[in-house]
């Protein structure tokens, strides 16, 4: 009897230390799991990547088709905006492979797009978006500034003065249309 319960005694201790060394390799193998997430997490960025590129040819073949189309350009460029804004904001906190030159040139063409389409109200929007997720502003080749050439057309019922409109980082030819229209409306 002694014996039988010396038996029983030997064999729940071999047991419980047995389960004991299951959990003491099971607290290794995390190890393991985290370069699977990994290689997870790295197909899910190349994803995004490779779909962001994607959809941002989809736009930029809208907009030459509607620089082309002058019949229906107007809705072109409001579909090509719509794009390559939607695009941006599949990126949204998200990491991926896409230089921020490259997101902010796509996200200013939406926006150039919108004003073209004459859709002002998303031009606005989207303009904000773009001033408070880069905080930099892009060059145009005439160096000009992207932002002050599309905030001056946004606002272009607000009159500005001459020095004002002189100080503004717009291009030339824009100043001078809406001086231009601003005379042309006072009379």
């Amino acid at each position: 009897m002694k014996f039988n319960r010396i038996l029983i005694f030997v064999c729940i201790s071999i047991s419980l230390a047995s389960c004991n060394m299951v959990e003491t390799l099971s607290q290794n193998k995390p190890s393991k799991n985290y370069a699977i997430e990994n290689k997870i997490v790295s197909i899910n960025q190349a994803n995004l990547t490779r779909s962001y590129q994607e959809c941002i040819k989809d736009g930029k073949k809208i907009d030459a088709l509607a620089s082309q189309n002058i019949k229906n350009s107007i809705s072109l460029f409001h579909k090509s905006a719509r794009v390559l804004v939607k695009c941006n904001d599949t990126l949204k906190n998200q990491n991926h492979f896409i230089s921020k030159e490259d997101q902010m040139k796509n996200l200013a063409l939406g926006i150039q797009n919108f004003v073209k389409s004459g859709d002002l109200k998303r031009a606005n929007i989207y303009l904000e978006v773009f001033k408070n997720k880069f905080n930099k502003d892009l060059m145009y080749p005439d160096g000009s500034s992207f932002t002050s050439n599309i905030e001056l057309i946004l606002n272009y019922k607000n009159e500005v003065d001459e020095l004002n409109l002189a100080m503004i980082n717009a291009n030339p030819k824009l100043k001078n249309e809406l001086k231009r229209a601003w005379y042309w409306s006072k009379k």
